[in-house]
């Protein structure tokens, strides 16, 4: 016998009994789980409550320490204030009014003193020289009521200034009736001091709040005593009477150091309190707001009562629901169970577990069982459509009606969607995967697809190309202009093409051509972008050119120079002509020579191996020749006696940085290599008059121009294509001398895929 069959045929036979046996239940949970909520909620919203009074105990603290500052700060730049002249008071005093008027409330007044004659001096003796207040003018510094303080140690703090930039701050004090705090900076001329005297409590006065009724009060640090507040006497006294008699009173007292941070919040009989310390500094206040605890906890409150009341509503509404269901629902489930016997006539009978329910819902229950048999079938159809298993059996059962014809009719659509999907994916195998190019499709700034040949250009695999952000790839000095052509693109449908820098996943420094289409991808806008590896081509370009107005300028410059000496040989001998006809020969070759290596460099693939520095060095230097006689090579290896590279090529470096030190170097030339973290820097220094800015200038263009050639012989392109060619870096510098600095790095340390 089943669970169901020993519950009373009573509750058995009428379904509103049992939803209110289940109603009575939910509501019991409900006001429980209400209860224990209600506490909850209550606790959280108080603490909301009080977080939020001490964050604006903070925010109230950051203002006035902001302040402090700013009015030290003030004080500092007033007496060095051009209208303050001591020996024209009348100057003096009218600064001093004009700049009082201009200050907001807080600021009382404005005094200049006499600077303490003696030390030590507590600042009380010192007479006023000029004051805002003119009846202080000649009375002694303790007129003003300024108590100047006591440091940690009880000693009282000098009236004394070390520079024109040191601050003074007084204790607060007691000044016509008035809680007052001064601020003293000394005047330029080194004999007087501007004072400047503050009532803060006009400022806590205008503080802001977040609770109706909350009152602003600042405390001492140290003797939590009030210092300053808007709405009650100003007066020394214990906060609320006793020192310790609040949390806030008794942490002051009990922390050991006056400046450390203090924050926090309690809740008092009357009212609840926020408070926070002033981060200003050598500032020891602490500010504590008040707000009255029926505005501060009403949502508390408020929130209790709200949810009492939704429980009791909770309870009524199930109640008002058996009821309606009682006479509304079950009725219609009556008829839906004939409604649903009429459906399931004919095959569409379905085989559903009987229960031995004798209510509606058994009745019901019957009702579909038929229909479930139907059910099934749709389901194994559609499971073997998803699954395109177009020949299963399953798809030979016959469907009855609609239902049928929509099945046969989704069977034919998705074949024929199938069978179109595999011949697009043909076409996009052709036309995107087999291309030489590479292809990204990018959306909202990020890659939403790429293909092989884009991951091979960039060394990135195809999953982190995917969703990341393809102007990242562009180097800094081409990001605006390739953003620029891609807003272009989103917004004009005709397709764009132009050149851009790439930096691959090695650090390599590529040019490829972008070509950029708008395109819809998902309904959404976005640009198919078709790249282009243009590097070796713009090399080629580059390599060309230069070669082209270098030979022409310097082959032509040096045959007309042996022109012109042979036609004055024609006419008489002349050993001097001689000469330049051989030096201009001997330039010749040595163009011939460089043209070359260089060709050398650029055709050659790198073929690591190991290279002792020293020896190379060595070798380097034996086979230079000094243009004088009283230049000196010095050479030296620091931290690294090896490197895995090409050794030709970076013989070839070495040649053309020495041949070209040697040749304009007056005394010395020096070759160094050091091991950093960048790699292997190899630098060459010599003190000649420098490589000239115009040569420097073609190399970074990286091409040859009518007004700017190189005139080098070659020797700074092979130096500069060498460099390039072993993945380094070349930078120099001409401020004395010429110190050229070539960083490379170690083949071996990544099997020289570099």
């Amino acid at each position: 016998m089943s669970l169901t069959e020993k519950v009373p045929d009573v509750l058995r036979s009428r379904y509103a009994f049992k939803l209110f046996a289940i109603a009575v239940l939910i509501v019991a949970v409900i006001g429980t789980v209400g209860t224990v909520m209600a506490l909850q909620v209550s606790d959280q919203v108080t603490d909301q409550q009080l977080q939020s009074l001490e964050n604006n105990a903070e925010l109230e603290a950051d203002q006035l320490a902001r302040w402090f500052d700013g009015e030290q700060e003030s004080i500092r730049v007033l007496s060095a204030h051009q209208g303050i002249d001591l020996d024209d008071p009348t100057l003096t005093r009218e600064t001093l009014y004009s700049e009082l008027e201009q200050r907001s409330e807080e600021v009382v007044s404005f005094h200049i003193a006499e600077r303490a004659r003696t030390q030590p001096s507590n600042g009380t003796t010192e007479p006023v020289v000029v004051s805002t207040n003119q009846t202080l003018e000649g009375d002694p510094l303790t007129a003003t009521n300024i108590d100047w303080g006591e440091d940690t140690d009880g000693e009282e703090i000098q009236y004394a200034f070390e520079s024109v930039n040191d601050i003074l701050v007084s204790w607060v004090y007691l000044d016509s009736g008035n809680m007052s705090v001064a601020i003293a900076s000394p005047t330029p001329d080194g004999e007087h001091v501007l004072i400047g005297e503050y009532e803060p409590s006009v400022r806590i006065g205008e503080s802001t709040h977040v609770i109706e009724g909350t009152e602003t009060v600042v405390l001492g640090g140290v003797s939590a005593y009030v210092m300053f507040e808007a709405n009650s006497p100003n007066e020394f006294r214990p906060y609320k009477g006793q020192q310790n008699r609040t949390e806030v009173g008794s942490q002051i007292l009990a922390r050991e150091d006056q400046f450390a941070p203090l924050n926090g919040s309690e809740i008092a009989d009357d009212e609840v309190r926020g408070y926070h310390s002033v981060p200003g500094e050598g500032v020891n206040w602490v500010v504590v707001k008040e707000a009255p605890r029926a505005n501060a906890l009403a949502l508390t409150d408020r929130v209790q009562t709200d949810l009492t009341v939704l429980v009791g509503t909770m309870f009524l509404g199930f109640l008002l629901v058996g009821a309606v269901i009682q006479y509304g629902p079950i009725r219609s489930i009556k008829r839906l169970a004939g409604q649903a016997d009429a459906i399931a006539e004919g095959d569409l009978s379905v085989d559903i577990e009987e229960t031995g329910r004798i209510d509606e819902v058994g009745r019901l229950r019957r009702s579909f069982r038929n229909t479930k048999r139907y059910i099934e079938t749709i389901t194994r159809q559609s499971e073997a459509l998803s699954r395109q298993e177009f020949d299963a059996d399953v798809l030979d059962e016959e469907i009855p009606g609609r239902v049928g014809e929509a099945m046969a009719a989704m069977q034919t659509d998705l074949e024929r969607f199938i069978t179109e999907i595999e011949r697009e994916r043909e076409r996009y195998t052709t036309l995107v995967e087999q291309s030489s190019d590479g292809v990204v499709v990018v959306q909202d700034g990020r890659c939403v697809f790429a293909n092989d040949q884009f991951a091979e250009i960039t060394g990135y695999d195809h999953d982190t190309l995917v969703e990341s952000r393809l102007i990242d790839l562009v180097v800094p000095g081409d990001r605006d202009r390739v953003s620029e052509r891609y807003d272009r693109r989103l917004e004009d449908a005709a397709p764009t093409q132009f050149e851009a820098d790439i930096e691959t996943r090695d650090g390599t420094r590529r040019t490829v051509e972008l070509s950029m289409a708008r395109i819809e991808r998902d309904g959404e806008p976005a640009v198919l972008v078709n790249i282009r590896d243009v590097t070796e081509r713009k090399h080629r370009e580059q390599r060309l050119e230069v070669f082209n107005r270098v030979l022409r300028h310097n082959i032509r410059n040096q045959a007309d120079v042996v022109k012109s000496h042979a036609e004055v040989l024609s006419d008489r001998s002349a050993d001097q002509h001689v000469s330049q006809i051989l030096d201009s020969a001997d330039r010749l070759s040595v163009i011939g020579n460089r043209a070359r290596t260089i060709d050398r460099i650029i055709s050659r693939e790198v073929q690591p191996s190991t290279v002792d520095l020293t020896e190379l060095f060595g070798r380097v230097q034996a086979g230079a020749e000094p243009r004088r006689e009283s230049v000196t090579v010095t050479t030296r290896v620091t931290g690294v006696n090896s490197l895995v590279t090409d050794e030709w090529i970076l013989e070839a470096i070495l040649e053309s940085l020495v041949a070209n030190s040697l040749r304009y170097a007056e005394s010395t030339v020096t070759i160094t290599a050091e091991q950093t973290a960048e790699g292997c820097v190899l630098t060459v220094e010599d003190d000649g008059p420098g490589i000239p800015p115009d040569e420097i200038a073609a190399l970074d263009a990286g091409t040859e121009t009518t007004l700017q050639h190189s005139r080098g012989l070659l020797g700074l392109w092979q130096l500069k294509w060498g460099v390039e060619k072993l993945a380094g870096t070349l930078t120099f510098d001409t401020a004395e001398g010429t110190t050229v600095r070539v960083v490379l790095p170690d083949w071996g340390g990544n099997d020289g895929d570099i």
